[in-house]
């Protein structure tokens, strides 16, 4: 028995070209592997579905070139024997794999148009060829760059992981309303290429293979797919809502979707609490190191061991995940989302969007999920850009991975911290980044109200715990500046 390959037609729509194909291969030893999308264009093709002579066929021939639509589409390719891989890639003129068929290919229409309509499959032409050769992967410095037409800001980002010192996990951090949660918005759809329009956005040194948006604000402006320009929602499947492969973006967050569109209403209680289980049950069927890591510095925050749970013991004990979110509080649930839905959605070199994780967490356990995030970040060899208005971010980055957004007016910049931000106290950082000192804290001129109609031991006694020594300092030269 032969090796053999089906093909199915999917009437996706990129711009009127309809180029996309589920593939099925059934190896001759009896296996059936699900290799996942792949486009398939012909030359000279200037829109509608990509016709062939004939129902069946041993391969391609030069008129026609395809691309699988994620890395995931390789990988599962490199699991086949190597003969056969080869026999396939050739057989289907992949792009990716053929430098010449990619040159033939690179100036027609469907090209740009559709083959490469979405990040994640710009990301698998420019890496998979690594998964065949004998290059490991290794992270050396990667630059990409955004420019926000609504902020004028051009904006780089560079993550280099190589030394001592975490580097996947770039901050902004600024004031509210400078424009830090439209600008992740903005980076979102200019990295996933979703909604940008039949041109598309021009190729950059640094591709992702998916990228995951992560906010539980129920304010928050991240577009889901099928509310963006140019995605006709009638062509998902009943059961996508804000996550799909064929775009390589995932939504995680409050905002339900009604009837293919963003809404902002937000998910019942009951709802998020089935996202966390569909998303463990899914994270469960890849290796679970990754998730298991990320769990353990999860339990870092005392309050997973106040409520008696071990977090890193769920999956081997297989506890009922009903169970275990009863005994969870909001915060908690929130944080084991994040967790589980990336350990479920991130594909090797994503990347993660996260707007304010601060919302809905105490400072301890905010600076634990920053930790189980850098820890998924290391076991997919992904990249995150976190928005902030918390100081507790800063003290989990050094401040060249640090960017502070200031507005003045209508002009926003961006400023490098003058100050080492890794470890640093959070006064200090507070201060540093905001310019809040004691002298615009409403303690002082209530401090300095009492001393001017009582002396320090009265001021005292209204305080069972006393005076912190500060604020003694303070009432004491309020009063000899009243004397």
């Amino acid at each position: 028995m032969e090796t053999l390959v089906i093909l199915r037609r999917d009437d996706w729509d990129d711009f009127g070209f309809k180029t996309l194909f589920e593939v099925q291969v059934f190896l001759p030893r009896g296996d059936a592997i699900d290799l996942g999308s792949v486009k398939v264009i012909r030359a000279g093709q200037q829109e509608g579905r990509t016709h062939f002579e004939a129902s069946e066929f041993t391969s391609l021939d030069e008129q026609y070139c395809s691309l699988g639509q994620d890395i995931e589409y390789y990988e599962k390719l490199s699991t086949l024997p190597k003969r056969e891989r080869a026999t396939y890639l050739s057989a289907m003129r992949d792009a990716a794999t053929n430098a010449m068929v990619a040159a033939r290919f690179e100036l027609e229409d469907g090209w740009s148009t559709s083959l490469l309509r979405f990040g994640a499959a710009e990301h698998a032409l420019a890496t998979a060829p690594l998964l065949f050769g004998d290059n490991a992967r290794t992270l050396r410095p990667s630059t990409f760059w955004h420019f926000s037409s609504e902020l004028d800001l051009n904006l780089q980002f560079t993550f280099d992981d190589s030394g001592v010192l975490p580097g996947r996990c770039k901050v902004l951090i600024g004031y509210n309303g400078v424009g830090k949660t439209r600008l992740l918005a903005e980076i979102a759809r200019d990295v996933s290429k979703v909604g940008l329009g039949r041109q598309g956005r021009r190729h950059r040194e640094m591709t992702f293979g998916s990228v995951v948006a992560v906010s539980y604000s129920a304010f928050d402006h991240f577009e889901l797919p099928r509310s963006f320009p140019g995605i006709d929602s009638d062509l998902f499947q009943p059961d996508e809502s804000s996550s799909t492969t064929r775009f390589g973006y995932t939504y995680c967050g409050l905002r339900r979707l009604q009837d293919g569109r963003a809404s902002q209403e937000l998910k019942s209680l009951d709802e998020l609490d089935a996202e966390v289980i569909e998303a463990f049950q899914s994270a469960c069927k890849r290796d679970l190191t990754p998730l298991r890591e990320a769990l353990v510095e999860l339990e870092q925050d005392p309050s997973f061991g106040r409520a008696g749970l071990r977090l890193s013991a769920w999956i081997s004990d297989r506890e009922p995940p009903r169970e275990v979110l009863g005994r969870l509080s909001a915060g908690q649930k929130i944080v084991i989302n994040i967790i589980v839905q990336l350990a479920a959605h991130l594909r090797m070199q994503s990347l993660v969007l996260v707007d304010e994780p601060e919302t809905h967490l105490h400072p301890p356990m905010l600076a634990a999920l920053l930790r189980a995030i850098q820890r998924l970040l290391g076991n997919f060899d992904s990249f995150a850009i976190v928005a902030t208005h918390s100081p507790v971010v800063l003290q989990e980055v050094p401040a060249k991975d640090v960017q502070v957004l200031e507005r003045f007016g209508g002009v926003v910049r961006v400023l490098n911290p003058r100050m080492e931000t890794f470890g640093a106290g959070l006064g200090e950082l507070t201060q540093e980044v905001f310019g809040l000192d004691n002298t615009v804290s409403d303690y002082r001129a209530r401090i300095r109200t009492l001393a001017s109609e009582m002396d320090i031991d009265q001021i005292e006694a209204m305080f069972p715990m006393g005076l912190s020594t500060q604020a003694r300092a303070l009432a004491a030269r309020a009063q000899r500046l009243s004397e």
